[in-house]
């Protein structure tokens, strides 16, 4: 109803005027061409500001499909890079046993902080790993999918990946299915966390370990049975990006997604291991940037 009043008010102020022709020689005529005058004023006034509404709405349009545009590039770009990674061939020893270990043994890891003196030369060759499992306990929940992604000299291009799906041998409750997509289906015929650790051992070795939050990740692969190494350096991205960025002025929080769309990373396919290893390296070669500017 709001955007008819202004040609109402057009319509009365009109009839107003000829009225006010009709009457020129009597008392009234005077009064109703007033009336007319600031109906025709009101309803130019108005529809002015409906004009400059429909302008700025069209403006926030054009900006919002261009943004999303924008967006859907970027993440068609970081979907090609994903597919053009060089993956190692997975060759599962079959009927490999390893044992469990409890977390209470998990040794005391080599964190390095990362401070201005820190020669970013001196981390490579890096690789930057994550898991996903089936819950948030080491005690009841098992990885489904493993991947480590190794960087050579810098993070300009990572040189290979391992990764695999994991299958767990346990069920994979629905919840952890609508974060990640990974079904029990998916890894029905997948090789067992046994069967790769040796071949994944070999792959990280000798490399410095870096990843976000990556004390959940290494926790996982002590458990599952993997011989962490302590002759190495390791980065945790996430007390790295807490310093760079201030929470609440440069960001929300710090999470993974967070720091993509802060840094203007976009994806199509979060929470697996290989995207989430690839998300993790360019945060953290942003991260590196803003701390050295």
């Amino acid at each position: 109803m709001k955007k008819y009043i202004p040609y109402i008010l057009i319509v009365v102020g009109s009839i107003s005027f000829i009225l006010s022709v009709f009457v020129i020689d009597s008392a009234p005529a005077g009064p109703i061409a007033m009336f007319g005058g600031i109906g025709l004023v009101v309803a130019g006034i108005l529809i002015d500001n409906e004009s400059r509404k429909k302008k700025k709405f069209e403006a926030h349009m054009a900006d919002v499909r261009k943004r999303e545009a924008s967006r859907q590039k970027k993440c068609a770009q970081f979907e090609a890079e994903l597919e053009s990674i060089p993956l190692v061939e997975i060759t599962p020893i079959q009927g490999a046993k390893v044992n469990r270990q409890y977390l209470k043994d998990l040794p005391e890891l080599p964190y390095r902080p990362i401070t201005r003196k820190t020669k970013i030369a001196n981390m490579f060759p890096l690789v930057f790993i994550d898991v996903e499992t089936t819950g948030l306990h080491t005690s009841s929940s098992r990885i489904t999918e493993v991947t480590a992604l190794y960087f050579k000299n810098s993070l300009d291009e990572p040189a290979e990946a391992f990764t695999t799906l994991i299958n767990p041998c346990t069920e994979i409750p629905e919840e952890t299915v609508r974060i990640n997509g990974i079904t029990e289906e998916m890894v029905e015929d997948a090789p067992t966390f046994a069967s790769i650790r040796d071949q994944l051992q070999g792959f990280i070795a000798g490399a410095n370990i870096a990843g976000h939050n990556l004390d959940f990740d290494m926790k996982f692969l002590f458990t599952s049975g993997l011989d962490v190494p302590l002759d190495v350096k390791y980065y945790d991205m996430l007390p790295f990006a807490q310093k760079v960025l201030k929470r609440g002025s440069d960001v929300q929080n710090h999470k993974l997604e967070t720091l993509c769309s802060h840094y203007g990373i976009y994806r199509e396919t979060a929470h697996r291991s290989l995207s989430d290893c690839l998300a993790e390296s360019k945060v953290f070669n942003c991260l590196l940037q803003d701390y050295r500017e």
